[in-house]
């Protein structure tokens, strides 16, 4: 690698995650966490918390793909710590996000709401209709299924009433009657 030759640590970093993205796209999980991993390495070798950021989400995902969700929320609870240390929002509603979905699909959906409700403002202020926003909504609706379908009606009904008032989202659109 040429960026390897004239020292670009960096460089050489957002190379490699890249290469890892490539063989993540493609389902080699393997070869895309070895990636990821050395691409890890060399932003904390540099201090380059950024890329340590995205490197880390990277590596959540890989773990979340492979139904690892205890893995991945140990990825993306680091992540989300260097987010908001550095001041990206966008990228911490994003970290959120990645948080609550591992966290509904493991099958814990209070702690899923907690931290979506966390992203939601987030996205609201910063892209309103777009993806992320769209995601967090989505992943709110799956958290309160999962409540809706593993406790009782009470319950299910209280949560629906407090993101409501968190969110602003109508209680018709959160909790359809069935």
């Amino acid at each position: 690698m040429i960026i390897r030759e004239v020292g670009d640590r960096v460089g050489e970093g957002i190379i490699l995650g890249s290469i890892g993205h490539v063989y993540s796209v493609q389902e080699i999980y393997e070869e895309a966490l070895r990636y990821y991993e050395e691409a890890l390495w060399i932003s904390r070798e540099v201090s380059d918390r950024a890329n340590e950021g995205f490197a880390l989400i990277s590596i959540g995902f890989i773990h979340y793909r492979q139904e690892e969700y205890s893995e991945s929320l140990r990825y993306y609870d680091q992540a989300l710590k260097i987010r908001r240390e550095i001041g990206d929002r966008f990228n911490e509603a994003g970290s959120l996000n990645n948080i609550g979905a591992s966290y509904v699909k493991s099958g814990q959906y209070e702690e899923a709401l907690v931290v979506l409700q966390q992203a939601f403002p987030i996205t609201r202020e910063l892209e309103p209709d777009g993806h992320l926003h769209q995601r967090v909504q989505h992943w709110i609706k799956e958290a309160l299924i999962g409540i809706r379908d593993n406790s009782s009606v009470t319950d299910y009904q209280q949560q629906c009433q407090a993101v409501n008032q968190t969110t602003g989202i109508s209680l018709d659109e959160l909790c359809p009657a069935e």
